[in-house]
This record gives structure tokens, C-alpha cells and sequence, in this order.
């Protein structure tokens, strides 16, 4: 076992470094050149010379010895022991898709009775996850950095919303390819393309003899992938040409999961299309920010009966208004039947169908998303619904329009503005304050401090 243990740690030294935070409950150790050598290194280390019992959680592209794909259902399940170390490899790569604040729940959870450790591409300080700011910070030496790899990447032209502009752009970018091909250059190509493209671009490459796969593999000169598929994998072959024609990043940490390849040591060309630098160069400099941020404090007010009490109260000379439009509508005779105490998925969607309809024919507004509370609905759901801090928060509470049917059959709507009904992301400015109306007709502001 001695012997083990120097040779991993004279293969990286710093794992002596990592594990002399033994003591602290939680350690993010990161390096643009992770790999699953260090990883399994210190798995190893703890269990067998620290004599810890382990659980490594890895994303769902990785293979490693006893490890556990991590999910928010796996976390949920998984019950804390005592004095456990608990992994996580490649975060970012694992929660690009998890529900924020569930997530953080889950690992405070765990926090009060283990040591978690995060091995990261970054930081992580730019994602503002609460349970963070308890964390130390242990920063590995880097062979290869994101930030000026892609800052000094070449650029091509080829994604353009105008299919002539397109055409022009597709008939230069195959010469491109076919150049590679003659200097016996192999090529991976990531493109934000639809299938209907992609085959466009395959067929046109094969009539340049050029040979083409689907598959990640050496024998082609030229893999195409969709964005998709290179967000879920890991490159398998070796390439000296990587070129990216990426998505839009909402979020930083989608940009490290699709770039993650360029982290490897491995010599290469990268090609980004000049259409998507400013959205990389944005993001790169929030990943690049190595200070924790203080989280904004997004706070609801009591509920006011009239618009001008709570004008009376804010004393705010421009606040903004969350909510376009307030509705009372009288239920249908056919609704008086319904138990509201008791009420099933059917009628629930049945009184959604009638809040549409009514918007719709009578008021001219278009509603895709319709959130319902009801008198048998949980206890805090009209609550939840009625709250601006919980729709910034959290997707779940977005929607184009919240409703409420009462006691007495009335249905109380709020139609919400364009920039809150966003199922993606918000962000909103510190020092604002937002003004709405509540399913109950009374009106409500959110401050963020």
C-alpha cells in the first residue's frame, strides 16, 4: 500500500495538499486539467490510507471503479452516514441541468454529518449556490486555460438567420474542410445546426470525396455532431482540428460542459463561429470572476389592498411592474357541481382550459403556461403562486399566468409581464423593486437588496 501511495502522489503532488483538509467539512479543489487519475487518486487515498468510507458521484459520461451516476433522484435517495467522504467529480458536467435549489438542499443535507469534496473545472464562485460559501478553495496548478484558448481561437463564418447569407457562408465553409483534408488534418465539428442541415453538409463533403461520421471515431476525416451529442460526451479520437459553431449559453456553467474537451493537453486548431464570441466572451468573464459575489436578498411584502396603499408604503418613485393584468371571472354554471375540496387532474385541467379560453377569445392574450391553485390544493401553493421571490427563485413557479378558483366559484387571474414569465432564467437587478397584483385582486411589491 506505501508504495501505491507514493506513486500517486509523486504523480501529483498536490494530492497531499488536498487531503490535508481533512478536517474541514467541505473543500472545492479545482483545475482547468482535472482528470480521472486525480479523481481515483484520491478515492483511493481516503479509503485506503485515511481508512474513509467513500461515495463518488460522477455525470452520466464518465466510467469510474465503484462510482455512482449522480442525479437529483440518486442524491435524494442516498442517506447520509457518519464520517463518510463524499465526491463529486467534474460538478460542473453534473448539475449544468439540476434544479438549483433543490440541489443545494440535498448537499447541506449532507454537509451536517460529512466532508464533500468538489473537484471542478472552475471556482464554481460564479454559480451563487448558497451551501458554497462554507466551502475552502484549493487551486491546482493548469496545463491549459479555457479562457485563452477560446479568446485566441480562429474564427469562421457560418450560422446566419438568412438562408442566402447561409448558402454563401456553407460554400466557403466546405472549401475550409476540404483544406484540412489535403493537409491530412483530421476534423471534429460541434454545430448548432437542425438534422435537415447537418445531412445538407455531410451529403456536400462526401461529393468532395471527403469522408464523413456520425461517430466519434479516427477512421473518417471528419466527425459532425450535433451540439447535443457533444454536450453528453466526452472525444474518444485524437484530432487536430476542433471547430464549434455552439448555442447561445444561458449560464456559464453550460459553456464549461460544452467546452470541456478543450481542457486535455492534447495539440489541436479550434475554430469558433464568429457569431457566438460575444455570448463566450460574456460568459468567460463571469467563470474568470474569482469573487464570491453576496447573493441579492429577494424579498415579498404584505399584501395591500389598493394599488395606492401600497404607492403609500413603497414610497418608491419608479418601481416596475411585474404584472400586466388582473382578471375576476365568474365560473361557468357547470363549475358550481365541481367539489372543490376534491377536486381531480381532469377538473383541475378543465378550469385551466376555461382561464385560457376566457384570455384568449375575450382579451385577446395568448397563454401557453397557466399555474391553478385551489382550496384543495397544498397549503402553501397560493402562496408560493403569489409570490414574486419564488418565481425569481425557481422555474417551477413561471408562467405566462397564475389563477386562482375560490370558496365561492370566482377565479381570481394574474397575467404576468413577459420578463417574469420566463422559464429559463432571471436576472434581476439589486436595488429594485417590483409591483404586482395577487389571484386575490390585492397588490404585493418584491424588493432586491
Amino acid at each position: 500500500m506505501e508504495s501505491e501511495f507514493l506513486e500517486r502522489i509523486t504523480e501529483i503532488p498536490e494530492l497531499i495538499g488536498i487531503t490535508k483538509h481533512r478536517e474541514l467539512n467541505g473543500l472545492i479543489c479545482y483545475s482547468e486539467n482535472i482528470n480521472t487519475f486525480l479523481i481515483q487518486s484520491l478515492s483511493w487515498i481516503y479509503q485506503n490510507y485515511f481508512s474513509k468510507s467513500i461515495i463518488l458521484f460522477v455525470p452520466k459520461m464518465v466510467t469510474m471503479e465503484s462510482s455512482i451516476v449522480c442525479s437529483l433522484e440518486e442524491l435524494e435517495r442516498y442517506s447520509p452516514k457518519k464520517n463518510e467522504v463524499i465526491i463529486f467529480a467534474y460538478f460542473e458536467l453534473i448539475i449544468k441541468d439540476f434544479n438549483k435549489r433543490r440541489l443545494n438542499t440535498l448537499i447541506k443535507n449532507i454537509l451536517k454529518k460529512n466532508k464533500v469534496l468538489i473537484i471542478s473545472y472552475s471556482s464554481l464562485k460564479y454559480i451563487q449556490l448558497p451551501f458554497l460559501e462554507s466551502f475552502d478553495f484549493y487551486e491546482l496548478p493548469k496545463k491549459r486555460d479555457l479562457s485563452f484558448i477560446l479568446e485566441n481561437s480562429s474564427l469562421f463564418d457560418l450560422i446566419d438567420p438568412d438562408q442566402e447569407s447561409y448558402n454563401a457562408n456553407l460554400d466557403s465553409f466546405i472549401e475550409f474542410i476540404v483544406q484540412f483534408k489535403s493537409e491530412g488534418k483530421k476534423v471534429y465539428m460541434s454545430l448548432n445546426l437542425c438534422p435537415a442541415k447537418l445531412i445538407q453538409l455531410e451529403s456536400l463533403l462526401k461529393n468532395e470525396n471527403v469522408s464523413v461520421s456520425r461517430k466519434d471515431s479516427e477512421e473518417s476525416d471528419v466527425v459532425i455532431n450535433s451540439c447535443k451529442t457533444t454536450e453528453k460526451l466526452f472525444l474518444l479520437g485524437k484530432y487536430s482540428v476542433l471547430i464549434f459553431a455552439p448555442p447561445i449559453f444561458e449560464e456559464p456553467v453550460e459553456l464549461v460542459s460544452f467546452f470541456k474537451d478543450l481542457y486535455n493537453t492534447n495539440e489541436y486548431e479550434v475554430f469558433i463561429d464568429s457569431s457566438k464570441i460575444k455570448n463566450i466572451t460574456q460568459n468567460l468573464k463571469i467563470i474568470c470572476n474569482d469573487s464570491m459575489e453576496k447573493r441579492p436578498v429577494i424579498k415579498d411584502s404584505v399584501e395591500f389592498d389598493s394599488y395606492n396603499e401600497l404607492k403609500k408604503a413603497l414610497n418608491h418613485e419608479d418601481p416596475t411592474m411585474a404584472s400586466e393584468t388582473y382578471y375576476l371571472f365568474q365560473s361557468p354554471s357547470d363549475f358550481l357541481k365541481l367539489d372543490l375540496g376534491n377536486l381531480t387532474k381532469k377538473e383541475y385541467d378543465l378550469i385551466r382550459t376555461f382561464v385560457k379560453n376566457k384570455l384568449s377569445i375575450k382579451h385577446d392574450i395568448d397563454v401557453k403556461t397557466c399555474q391553478l391553485a385551489t382550496p384543495c390544493s397544498p397549503k402553501d401553493r397560493s402562496k408560493k403562486l403569489n409570490s414574486l421571490s419564488s418565481k425569481i427563485s425557481s422555474f417551477d413557479y413561471r408562467c405566462d399566468c397564475t389563477c386562482e378558483i375560490f370558496k365561492d366559484y370566482t377565479i381570481g387571474v394574474v397575467v404576468w409581464s413577459d420578463f417574469f414569465r420566463n422559464r429559463k432564467k432571471i436576472n434581476v437587478l439589486k436595488n429594485n423593486v417590483y409591483i404586482y397584483q395577487t389571484t386575490q385582486g390585492t397588490w404585493k411589491y418584491t424588493s432586491v437588496i
